[in-house]
């Protein structure tokens, strides 16, 4: 009465003095309080010691709760000395006698063979008795043994039931593993929708799990609106609960500035949180920060070790970046056989970049034999992943017939495929074959179109090309103002072929107004890079200049060549 203020006020001082009195007289009950008392500072100085007596007393008497917190002391090494053979044994004796705490943390010592043989089966048996009971923390447990099959058959249904009798209760971890079901569709019917209620439960309890998976159905808009400032908010309640996964999803949202600001160097410091955690996806990350030197200092040395991290835990990405820098020799020294290994070790997971790369060097004989057979092979299975520079390799091979049987319907195949993927050298090859009718039937207006696309992305030859088309009007109406125009753009590249064109056009007057200036700057510089019959033209242009336009002319030559140096 005194503990609770029944009868009166409330006075812990007095309580703690007739329980005493009680205890002393061995009275099991008011031992079990005094010890409560001890261990929480109620109405007397705190002290471990003294408790761990007292229910060393009242466990002595068969009482359940009294052996049960005797034995998490015991577990713990509060006021006694950490003794798990100790803490079996007295979680045994409250379990057998109906304790359902007691019997889930006997469950737990058989789950994981702490004091005990480790026995999954007996685990299960001592969950289920407390999760009879109505145990929260039991429910859960024995849901997560049916999620997993671990000593029970595997059933997700099953597991569903007792995360939902202990998510009732409030218990967090259940709460988060009931989500996680209706989140994938095991055991229930797969709902987003409550997928997030359950998530947001825990997560109101400080449940990192459920925080980084709530932010996820946020940033993915299931089951809740799309909402990246909504996924930051949650990844950042989990990031900085210590959670790795979500410091690594927080630093992906400020390295492309999704629901909060961009910013490099607070996504690098999330990104080595998270990476010195031993989160492999963040290794990868931060080592490609380093590469790159976004948010820090770019350090190929760095960007090495921590690729190298991560490739040592399997990660196909690292291992493909680690071998790109063996390649390149970027922080480490050049190494073209480890090159090699390592785009192996990626290949074979299927990474569609490193079969590209394992390709390229096979290929060109780097840290191998060179072997087109064997480039095939990869680039092929890279191609097929809708890898557009494999796709464009491979047809390349057909084209030339190395490493595959010489074909040109089969090289339009795969240039198509990556010239439809916005692929700029495959769309100017596959212009070139419908120019020519190799592999399709001869098709200029179809040459006009993949030309345009490869000179839109500014391919220099691509705009030649077109420049031509519209010069004879094949394919296109002819058009010599178009025609002029894409010889400048591929001219101002440094494109031989349309400086020498576009020089005669202002020449000519042709597409252009005649300026006599323009003709001579565009066919000295076709001449200095070697095309011949640019200096005669060149010469006769010359011939009708002032002394002058000719100075000013030869001037902007020497400026252009300054300028594209």
């Amino acid at each position: 009465m005194h503990e609770q203020g029944l009868g009166g006020p409330q006075n812990l001082a007095e309580a703690f003095s007739w329980y005493r009195k009680a205890a002393e007289n061995g009275f099991g009950p008011a031992q079990f309080a005094l010890a409560r008392m001890y261990s929480l500072g109620l109405g007397t100085a705190g002290n471990d010691s003294e408790a761990a007596k007292w229910l060393q007393s009242a466990a002595a008497q068969g009482l359940a709760e009294a052996q049960y917190a005797l034995g998490a002391f015991y577990n713990s090494g509060f006021g006694v000395p950490l003794n798990r053979t100790e803490a079996e044994k007295w979680f045994r004796r409250s379990a057998e006698r109906g304790s359902p705490a007691g019997q889930n943390d006997l469950g737990f010592m058989y789950e994981i063979g702490r004091g005990v043989e480790k026995s999954l089966e007996k685990a299960a048996k001592w969950y289920r008795r407390g999760a009879l009971q109505g145990n929260a923390y039991a429910q859960a447990n024995l849901g997560v043994l049916y999620d997993t099959g671990r000593g029970v058959p595997q059933d997700h249904a099953e597991a569903a039931k007792w995360y939902r009798l202990a998510a009732e209760q409030g218990e967090h971890f259940a709460q988060t593993n009931l989500g996680v079901l209706y989140d994938k569709g095991r055991g229930v019917t797969q709902n987003s929708a409550e997928a997030a209620r359950w998530y947001k439960e825990a997560a109101r309890q400080g449940n990192a799990k459920a925080q980084t998976n709530l932010g996820l159905l946020y940033e993915s808009g299931r089951g809740v609106p799309l909402d990246y400032g909504e996924a930051a908010k949650f990844y950042n309640q989990a990031a900085r609960n210590g959670n790795a996964n979500a410091q690594l999803l927080l630093a992906v949202l400020y390295e492309n500035g999704r629901g909060i600001p961009q910013d490099y160097a607070i996504a690098a410091e999330w990104y080595l949180l998270a990476a010195s955690q031993g989160q492999f996806a963040a290794q990868t990350n931060l080592g490609v920060m380093y590469e790159k030197g976004l948010g820090v200092t770019r350090d190929y040395g760095e960007a090495a070790k921590w690729y190298r991290r991560a490739a040592a835990q399997g990660d196909p990405i690292a291992q493909n970046d680690l071998g790109a820098l063996y390649e390149k020799g970027w922080g480490v020294a050049q190494d073209y056989a480890e090159a090699k290994a390592l785009y192996s070790q990626a290949a074979t997971k299927g990474y569609a970049v490193a079969q590209f790369n394992l390709g390229v060097l096979n290929a060109t004989g780097k840290g191998t034999t060179q072997d087109f057979t064997a480039a095939a092979r990869w680039y092929r299975r890279a191609a097929e992943q809708r890898l557009a520079n494999a796709q464009h390799n491979l047809a390349v091979l057909h084209e030339r017939g190395e490493g595959v049987p010489q074909s040109y319907r089969e090289a339009v195949i795969w240039y198509h495929r990556a010239a439809a993927q916005n692929f700029v050298h495959s769309q100017f090859r596959l212009a070139a074959l419908y120019e020519s009718g190799r592999g399709v039937p001869q098709e200029l207006n179809e040459a006009a179109k993949w030309y345009s696309r490869a000179a839109e992305q500014g391919d220099a030859t691509a705009q030649f090309k077109l420049g031509a088309l519209y010069g004879s009007g094949r394919g296109v109406p002819k058009d010599l103002v178009a025609a002029a125009t894409w010889y400048s753009r591929a001219a101002e590249q440094g494109e031989v072929s349309a400086q020498y064109l576009l020089g005669l056009m202002y020449a000519n007057g042709q597409g252009v107004p005649t300026n006599n200036v323009n003709a001579y700057l565009w066919l000295a510089l076709a001449t200095e890079q070697g095309m011949q019959v640019g200096a005669r033209d060149r010469d006769k242009v010359a011939a009708k200049m002032s002394p002058g336009d000719l100075s000013a002319a030869k001037k902007l030559v020497r400026e252009w060549q300054v300028k594209h140096r």
